[in-house]
């Protein structure tokens, strides 16, 4: 026995449509939702078998270059000064398309192999 893990990195590219909140004060609530397109750069398997050395393998050959997903959440941002908000929103990301191509599913004998992503976005924005 071991571990086994598959790695993937990407690219994503959201696009999400934003409601806020309408409240006066200092901290304005909203809620995004939208398409995010993702691009895959690399993906790995790592095997770590019980005293043997670990093998890597490179997936790429098995993976689909570009994913679609539907992201939603919410978040606040908060006024600090009068030009400087600072923003930390939640966000959850949902696969719709198949992460491994049609050899991929062959040679690991998945039908449907779909990215799930839980974000914590935290970020400051400066007004001109």
């Amino acid at each position: 026995m071991g571990q086994e893990t598959i790695k993937l990195s990407f690219i994503e590219i959201p696009i999400l449509l934003k409601f806020k909140i309408p409240i006066s004060g200092p901290v304005s609530p909203y809620v995004f939702a939208g398409p995010n397109f993702v691009i895959i750069s690399s993906a790995n398997d790592l095997t770590e078998p019980k005293g043997q050395t670990s093998i890597e393998t490179d997936l790429k050959d098995y993976t689909s270059s570009f994913n679609f997903a539907l992201d939603f959440g919410a978040g606040a941002g908060f006024k600090v000064a009068p030009l400087t908000v600072i923003m930390l929103d939640i966000r959850y990301s949902f696969g719709l398309s198949n992460a491994f191509n049609d050899k991929g599913k062959q040679s690991f004998g998945f039908t449907s192999v779909k990215t799930t992503a839980f974000q914590i976005v935290a970020g400051v924005l400066f007004g001109l």
